[in-house]
């Protein structure tokens, strides 16, 4: 499990050529930071098997310095995503794998830059053998 909590801030006013800053008052949070992150991974085994379930969040963050309530479309979505990992040995040296990633399907927004919204990771699955010598 692992948490991180972020805070940024402006110390002082200017006027910034980077189009992300722009006219940034004194206070202003940073653009693309995110307050909160969190994951949480829990693992079972049993004999040969082993499966994980794992799950992120990533806070909402704006796309350009500001302060208050981040407006619709002027931001990220606030993103929560699941995944599965499970791992079988067959042999001494050889297991067979599988991972699916975002089993939810879920399509956030995690960035608007550069040219214009992006989704997060689609439903992902990827299956394999490791062979250990």
């Amino acid at each position: 499990a692992g948490y991180t909590f972020t805070y940024t801030r402006f110390a002082t006013s200017f006027t910034s050529a980077n189009p992300q800053w722009g006219a940034v008052k004194e206070g202003d949070e940073l653009p693309y930071v995110p307050m909160h992150q969190a994951n949480l991974n829990l693992t079972g085994v049993a004999g040969d098997l082993s499966v994980t379930v794992g799950t992120t969040y990533v806070s909402q963050m704006r796309d350009t310095a500001g302060q208050g309530v981040i407006e619709e479309g002027d931001g990220t979505d606030h993103v929560l995503l699941f995944d599965v990992m499970a791992s079988y040995a067959f042999a001494e040296q050889l297991s067979l794998y599988m991972r699916a990633d975002n089993v939810t399907h879920q399509a956030n927004i995690v960035s608007r830059r550069p040219f214009g919204a992006r989704p997060s990771k689609p439903l992902h699955f990827m299956v394999g053998v490791k062979a250990g010598f």
